[in-house]
């Protein structure tokens, strides 16, 4: 694990869809981590779905790939990277090792953060501002 520690924890349940997706986990059982449901939550928060994460797996390492076998590993490795996969009762998320290691993906390799699921922070665009920025002071040298 790096030396990384985050300035805060984003919980989980806070982003769009994930309480939602947990609550039928809990109600349906762990088949649910399965559906189709994972992948599009997966896509919509992250960017990627588990099965791109193994087809990426032969390029990157995933600290979290030992914690698919137990939510309660995973929960060291996703506070290292800022992100609080816990319920109200600070139990690891059922739905934990289904995401687990497209969390990782999103945050070591595509600086993905949650403000710009949560809608704070358009990071997006201020890179290409910055980018646009940069090209244009370097064309009126």
């Amino acid at each position: 694990m790096d030396n990384f520690t985050p300035k805060r924890l984003y919980r989980v349940l806070d982003l769009p869809g994930f309480r939602g997706f947990e609550d039928l986990v809990i109600r349906h059982g762990r088949a649910m981590l399965d559906d189709c449901k994972r992948d599009e939550l997966s896509k919509d928060i992250f960017g990627l779905s588990y099965l791109e994460t193994l087809i990426l797996e032969h390029e990157n390492s995933y600290e979290s790939e030992t914690a698919e076998l137990d939510e309660y590993l995973a929960i060291p490795i996703l506070d290292n990277l800022g992100l609080d996969f816990r319920n109200d009762y600070q139990k690891p998320l059922k739905c934990t090792k289904a995401f687990c290691r497209q969390a990782e993906y999103a945050i070591k390799f595509n600086q993905w953060t949650p403000e710009v699921v949560l809608g704070q922070e358009d990071v997006m665009a201020d890179r290409l501002s910055r980018d646009a920025e940069r090209w244009l002071a370097e064309r009126h040298r």
